[in-house]
Parts: C-alpha cells; structure tokens; sequence
C-alpha cells in the first residue's frame, strides 16, 4: 500500500508541477508565450491517450505492469531530467508528449494495484486515504516552485 501511494504522490506532485512551470519555464528560454501555452495542451492529451490506451500494452503481454509502471517512472524522471536542456519548440513539445504519456500510464495503473491488493469492500477506503496522502505534498509545491523561481 505504501509503495503505490508514494507513486500516487509521485505522479500528482510531477503533474501538477510541470504543469505550473513549463510555461514560465518555456518563455524564459525564448518560446513565444502562445506555443508555451500550447504545452499544456499537449501534456494533457497524451495523459489522456495514455489513460486509455495505455492498457493496450499490459493486455496485451509486452510489459508486465510493474514492469510498466517502472519503466514509465523511469523515463519520466529522465524526461524531467532532460528538461532543462531543451533548445527548441519541437523538443519541448516532445518532453511535453512524453510527461503527458508516462503521468496517464502510471495514474492509470494505480487504481489497477489497489484493486489487487485489498478486496473490494475496502477499495473505495484505499483510494482514499491514498489520494489523501498524496495529495499532502502539494501544499509544499507553491513555495518551492517561488522558492526557484525567486532565487535561481
């Protein structure tokens, strides 16, 4: 239970950042604010691509879904990682679909190990309290995001 509600803290904090900065993020490095603006856009349809299509790849036997969630997790930080060294509007937009791709899959997938965990009586219980626990971290979030924003 814990290791999927610490990846529910995971994905929600990553989201819900990228989403807040990469257009601020985006102008700084000489985008033109309308297709920075068009980053969200594209994070968001490729989280919902993925949210629906993602199971495509677990149904179908090519991963695992630990596997999947690791290895969605894994290029997700090496997107973020990745991130800052972006120079053009195309890699950005790619970042962006990436971000997008693995934040649908991995969500998508959360609902999927907390059903095979606990019994269906207390599902609704275990959604709960998880989304309860990850969402605690998000309070820290706007005064981390001032304090680089401020600073650096």
């Amino acid at each position: 239970f814990y290791l999927i509600a610490f990846s529910v803290m995971q994905i929600w904090f990553n989201v819900t950042a990228y989403l807040t900065i990469i257009v601020d993020f985006a102008t700084d490095r000489n985008i033109s604010r309308w297709n920075a603006v068009f980053l969200a856009t594209f994070i968001t349809a490729a989280d919902l691509v993925a949210r629906l299509g993602s199971g495509f790849i677990t149904d179908r036997g090519l991963l695992g879904k630990n596997a999947m969630m690791a290895t969605h997790l894994l290029l997700w930080a090496a997107t973020l990682y990745l991130t800052p060294l972006c120079s053009s509007y195309a890699c950005y937009v790619l970042t962006a679909i990436v971000m997008g791709w693995c934040g649908g899959a991995t969500f998508i997938l959360t609902a999927v190990f907390f059903m095979e965990l606990v019994d269906p009586d207390a599902f609704s219980m275990c959604i709960g309290v998880a989304s309860f626990v990850g969402g605690l971290p998000l309070l820290a979030r706007p005064p981390l995001i001032g304090y680089y924003r401020d600073t650096l």
